[in-house]
């Protein structure tokens, strides 16, 4: 039978059901307890229609069956020349080009937005997996490993005490705020300019990225896009002795319709000048405490970091975060 490829419905409330269930069974073939987006995220991400972020869609059927998808995924404020390509097909659809014929899509998809860079993600863990095969097959090149660890919680009181009781010697003249929820108008653009350092301040192995450029009305859409999954948002700042933003740290819960009771952690960061004070360590102590006490169903926190970031993962190992699985970041040239 022969594939085509069209865009998603997204609208088609039966046929966003069928994606999830085939994006769930893709994702989870080679790892089970696998990191999964909820059906209503894929909803939230399709649907919403913010100036920072496009996400588009398609799916390959084989007649009226639908069988794969593949996503392009990208920032159109800044890093214009990368585009994400994210292909799902279970294994049971496996062995017959529909893999290939979707990532081929999406690539052809970003040549036509003007992209000339595509990346991926995939699990190497061993090395002996199918999927950087898979990569490596369509022309992508490892170009840095990322080590997803997972934090127990809660964490043991006296561990966290142990480790304020260490930021306190250093971080003297800074304070930390929580935030459970949206970010409030006096902190936003500070957590933007932070924020916006991201990209050249953590490691990105051979990609070549720029600094981002979001703002504070970007921040909004993506509050919005939180609110539509039912996610929340827990934020912990750190704040200078003139109230400046200087570092954060961010996590979100898990989406109203999922059954995970993990939190992901996103990024944490201190602005370069105020670094040596520990409030790295700050930020991250005080949001496991915000995620604690607000969320005391959630069982872990899930975290990811390039392995040469010696710092971060310092930090992660201290509060109890172990290595879950490998994964790798690809990049393959689109010109």
């Amino acid at each position: 039978m022969s594939l085509s490829i069209r865009p998603v419905d997204t609208w088609d409330e039966d046929e966003m059901d069928v994606l999830q269930a085939l994006y769930v069974e893709a994702q989870r073939a080679e790892v089970p307890d696998a990191r999964v987006y909820s059906r209503a995220d894929s909803v939230a991400f399709l649907r919403h229609r913010g100036t920072e972020v496009f996400y588009h869609a398609f799916v390959a059927c084989e007649g009226e069956q639908i069988v794969g998808q593949v996503w392009t995924v990208g920032n159109t404020t800044a890093n214009a020349h990368v585009g994400d390509v994210w292909a799902w097909v279970p294994p049971r659809h496996g062995r017959r080009g529909v893999g290939t014929a979707l990532a081929r899509h999406g690539e052809d998809h970003l040549r036509q937005l003007g992209r000339r860079t595509a990346v991926t993600q995939t699990w190497v863990g061993d090395g002996h997996g199918g999927y950087r095969a898979f990569a490596e097959r369509l022309g992508y090149t490892l170009v840095q490993t990322q080590v997803e660890r997972r934090q127990p919680l809660p964490v043991p009181e006296e561990r966290l005490a142990a480790l304020e009781a260490e930021v306190a010697e250093h971080a003297q003249g800074y304070r930390v705020r929580t935030v459970v929820g949206p970010i409030p108008d006096e902190l936003a653009q500070g957590y933007c300019d932070v924020y916006n350092l991201l990209n050249l301040e953590m490691p990105t192995g051979d990609l070549e990225l720029e600094a981002s450029r979001r703002t504070t009305e970007e921040l909004v859409e993506q509050e919005d896009e939180l609110r539509a999954a039912g996610r929340t948002r827990i934020t912990a700042f750190a704040l200078s002795a003139q109230g400046s933003v200087v570092g954060y740290s961010c996590a979100v819960t898990g989406a109203a319709d999922g059954v995970d009771r993990a939190v992901d952690q996103w990024s944490t960061l201190v602005h370069p000048s105020h670094r040596g004070h520990r409030l790295g360590l700050a930020v991250k102590c005080a949001l496991t405490r915000a995620v604690q006490e607000h969320f005391p169903d959630r069982t872990h926190v899930r975290t990811q970091n390039a392995e040469t970031n010696a710092p971060m993962v310092a930090i992660n190992e201290a509060l109890g975060f172990a290595v879950h699985s490998i994964e790798g970041e690809f990049q393959k040239q689109l010109a």
